[in-house]
């Protein structure tokens, strides 16, 4: 079938940026002739939907819907995904932390928002589930998507639904250790004619104190003890946060459809340090007790305009503009003493006033062409930019000072990152059971820098990514099929990484270094393969496997070295060698009553996933990258009694750490993390309904242990981190 006139010149000239190239498929939806459909017209993901996506798509994704999002009345996102086979939430249960897809963190999985990359120092702690239609996991990469993607991307969909004359409302109180923390979720939605809107709101306050503890042991270099100290912590916080995510859709014709969405939030907050430090043996440090207290407040703001057209023939074109600003004000004082004195009892050693600001805007632009140009084949082809600026400006100010002399500091810097990809996909149905998807992207990024304390920097990189993906139903069977992808993705550094800008540690060692960034970083590349087999049974049941591998080159690792110009001990990210990475994702889960003969109403689930890898500069063994995590696994399940109108439902969780070996001096131990997760959902009438849930109901220390070894001694550092169950009391109404 040959193009629309008016759509040939942006077709080929993509083409032509591109390269010569046969034509490669992405599934798209494409209106049959005479029946066009709008493609922006929201769609309801309930889990049987979310379901029966994964099973007909080529790409291969798990789609998580609001009713798993809501179900065990979590406060962040992030503890809804650490039960997504193959996700992991490092930090302390219940207060979300960095996610991670096959146990890599450090950049390796991407985040989106709306299809979009977040901004940096963007957080997701605070973003409730409430506000989320869905969450989408893939596994591989797509050409329409940006591929810094090496372990996997997972794309959070704000609230897009809008139902006629919907009115929610949601009250919860939680308590963690005796500190109270509250939200108010507010869903409105409704349609007139051409015109829905929909707007979903958050209110949400939360306390927290979590006690630690950390041993800090040095010995010479026979082995012998020479140095000991004991720190107690506290660390308290308090943050309150307001959301809304707005969302307006106007039909202009059949065949045009214009959505303007948004995210706004703003954020408000204290959080205290106090620490008692014991000098077991050996010299004290420079300072002993010390006070810490800051001060936070941000907002962030993102909207995007979008258009779509549908042709009369067949086929589509896309257009999104966004724009998005994010700013952030921190105010920090250090108080701290000499070693042994007692807050109040002597003159302070040391009193530090630090004010620091942080501001992100950026605009994206994205285009879409999609038309079918052969019998079985959808082509699509498309432009992705974005640029984006961050300043941050750094004021420090010693009042008082005894020991060490005043470090007065005015710090200022800039960083402006363009980023441009021209992508083309095509998903061929080469027979009803078999698809296959094919697709390239090259993607640009540009990034400038400046500071006032080092030379302004300019970096450019470039990675062409190819990208197969194949799908094939097994004959005889009516759910059985095998799929396979290949594609080419990257870690790109950030502009933290690449600043040279030293940010000092108040206890400086070799296990609490310095750190500062690289501006001659070079991106990661990699090469990855999957290979899964899926199972569909009756009643939405599931049983899959699968196997992944990566091979990355110019691996970013951290180099410790004590500096010569300072005497402090630092750290910075350089590019060291070749990686590689294994593992392999069991999942099942289904309905019991579907699979058994009068089987109860339970809905069970589990999943384990184990997680290899080496780093060939780094000596083994447990020379894994990134600290990847070797083992996770979960076991749940859900049971609705008939005729009653409550819900029980449980989860357990295990992630296992162990050893890494982080260069030749370096080597860090985490514990075991077992989490059980637990709730009842008592439905009171149509329009309400109670939940109670329990988080974090073995409440486990977390345990980390760091090294540090030469030839002329070492030290260790063991770290304790107390933790505590949290319970939350929700009300739901439909108004």
């Amino acid at each position: 079938m040959r193009l629309p006139f008016r759509c040939r010149p942006l077709a080929l000239s993509i083409l032509a940026a591109l390269g010569t190239l046969d034509p490669a498929p992405v599934r798209a939806q494409v209106a049959k002739k005479g029946k066009p459909t709008t493609e922006l017209e929201a769609v309801v993901v309930s889990p049987t939907d979310g379901q029966n996506e994964r099973r007909t798509s080529t790409a291969s994704k798990i789609v998580v819907g609001q009713d798993e999002l809501v179900r065990y009345g979590d406060a962040s996102v992030a503890d809804v995904l650490k039960r997504v086979p193959g996700v992991t939430v490092e930090g302390v249960p219940g207060r979300g932390g960095e996610i991670r897809m096959r146990g890599l963190g450090n950049g390796y999985t991407q985040i989106l928002l709306n299809g979009e990359p977040t901004a940096q120092g963007f957080s997701l702690d605070g973003l409730a589930p409430s506000l989320i239609e869905r969450v989408e996991i893939s596994r591989t990469a797509t050409a329409d998507r940006s591929n810094q993607a090496v372990a996997g991307t997972i794309n959070i969909v704000l609230k897009q639904v809008a139902r006629t004359g919907q009115r929610d409302l949601k009250a919860a109180v939680a308590s963690e250790r005796g500190q109270p923390s509250t939200n108010l979720d507010v869903q409105l939605s409704d349609r007139d004619g051409t015109l829905s809107y929909s707007l979903a709101g958050s209110l949400r306050s939360q306390k927290s104190a979590v006690p630690s503890s950390i041993l800090l042991q040095g010995h010479n270099a026979q082995g012998q003890a020479s140095s000991g100290l004991l720190t107690h912590r506290e660390d308290q916080f308090e943050q309150y946060t307001a959301s809304l995510t707005p969302r307006v859709s106007w039909n202009l014709s059949d065949r045009d459809a214009l959505v303007a969405d948004g995210l706004l939030s703003y954020q408000r907050g204290r959080a205290a340090l106090y620490d008692e430090r014991t000098v077991l043996f050996g010299t004290p440090p420079l300072y002993g007790n010390n006070d810490f207290s800051q001060s936070i407040e941000g907002e962030t703001l993102r909207g995007r305009l979008s258009w779509n057209h549908s042709f009369e023939t067949a086929g589509s074109f896309e257009l999104k503009l966004g724009l998005n600003r994010a700013h952030r004000q921190l105010n920090n004082r250090r108080i701290s003493l000499l070693p042994g004195d007692s807050f109040g009892l002597d003159e302070l050693a040391l009193e530090r006033l630090v004010s620091s600001a942080a501001s992100d805007t950026g605009a994206t632009l994205f285009g879409k062409l999609r038309v079918p140009y052969r019998e079985g084949h959808n082509l699509a082809v498309g432009v992705d930019g974005e640029q984006s600026r961050r300043s941050e400006d750094r004021i420090q100010r010693d009042v008082i000072y005894s020991v060490e002399p005043p470090e007065d500091l005015d710090q200022a810097y800039s960083a402006t990152v363009r980023r441009l990809a021209l992508f083309i996909q095509d998903e061929w149905d080469v027979t009803p059971r078999w698809s296959v998807y094919t697709g390239l992207r090259r993607e640009t990024l540009d990034t400038r820098s400046r500071g006032n304390t080092f030379d302004p920097v300019h970096n450019t990189s470039s990675i062409l990514s190819p990208i197969l993906q194949t799908v094939w139903k097994l004959p005889d069977t009516k759910g059985d099929q095998i799929r396979l992808g290949v594609s080419r993705t990257y870690r790109a550094p950030t502009t933290r990484e690449l600043l040279a800008r030293p940010v000092r540690q108040y206890d400086n060692s070799p296990t609490s270094p310095d750190t500062q960034g690289n501006p001659d970083l070079r991106p990661e590349r990699a090469w990855g393969v999957d290979l899964a087999f899926e199972r569909h049974l009756a009643g939405g049941g599931l049983l899959s496997a699968n196997l992944f591998a990566r091979h990355v080159e110019d691996v970013i690792q951290q180099e410790l070295f004590h500096a010569t110009d300072t005497g402090r001990w630092t750290a910075r990210p350089f590019n060291n060698g070749n990686a590689r990475v294994r593992g392999i994702e069991l999942e099942a889960k289904g309905s019991l009553a579907s699979l058994l003969d009068k089987g109860p109403p339970v809905e069970v689930r589990a999943n384990l996933v184990r997680n290899w890898s080496e780093v060939d500069t780094v000596p083994g063994p447990h020379n894994r990258l990134a600290q990847q995590t070797p083992l996770s696994a979960n076991l749940g399940a859900d049971w609705r009694p008939a005729g009653r109108p409550f819900t029980l439902g449980a989860n357990l969780s295990l992630v296992r750490g162990g050893w890494a070996r982080l260069s030749e001096t370096e080597r860090v131990h985490t514990s075991v993390k077992r989490n059980l997760d637990a709730y009842v959902l008592w439905k009171v009438d149509a329009k309400t309904q109670l939940r109670l849930s329990a988080a974090n109901l073995l409440h486990q220390d977390q345990l980390a242990y760091r090294s540090y070894q030469d030839a002329d001694g070492g030290l260790e550092q063991y770290t304790t981190v107390r933790n505590f169950p949290i319970y939350r009391l929700s009300l739901e109404l439909k108004l």
